[in-house]
């Protein structure tokens, strides 16, 4: 059987632009740097207190600006017809389940997070084939070091995020 492995942020979600703006709001003068950081994956947590202000308060600004993929989703979804999915993410848990809220109801079997394990690491990506039953997948995502598996039984693609640079309004 083959089953479907899909990414969360940046793959189904535009969290990076919510992270950008979420600063930006906060801190307008220095939204260049908070993008070029974003990119780098440097900490929320760092970031938050650059800009002056609890990494809860950013959360809650992130969370206003967070929207899905539709083009994305639509794809997932036709797929999620022929092929069992799951969402694995190297997110923790709470985040994971806070941001699902924003999206319409995808048939995950089940959710993995950073508690699981860690992409691209082939012993956690084995594991879960092994848990689903499946004897390959595809494993949908936004990064070549997170979504890029070298375990012959997965096959990546990479569905490259909208570019941070752009102007955001």
């Amino acid at each position: 059987m083959i089953g479907l492995m899909v990414d969360l942020h940046g793959t189904l979600l535009e969290s990076n632009q919510a992270w950008a703006k979420a600063l930006e709001s906060i801190d307008p003068d220095r939204s260049e740097f908070y993008r070029q950081q974003i990119q780098l994956k440097r900490s929320r947590h760092e970031l938050a207190e650059i800009a002056g202000v609890s990494f809860d308060d950013l959360q809650s600004a992130y969370r206003r600006f967070l929207f899905p993929r539709d083009e994305v989703i639509g794809i997932i979804r036709s797929l999620s017809d022929i092929y069992p999915m799951v969402l694995v993410t190297n997110a923790e848990r709470n985040r994971v389940l806070d941001d699902l809220e924003h999206l319409q109801n995808l048939p995950f079997l089940r959710v993995y997070t950073r508690e699981d394990g860690k992409k691209p690491n082939p012993i956690y990506l084995q594991r879960i084939l092994d848990e689903q039953g499946w004897g390959e997948a595809f494993l949908i995502g936004n990064d070549l070091t997170e979504d890029y598996s070298e375990n012959k039984k997965i096959t990546s693609i990479i569905i490259p995020q909208r570019k941070l640079i752009e102007k955001i309004i």
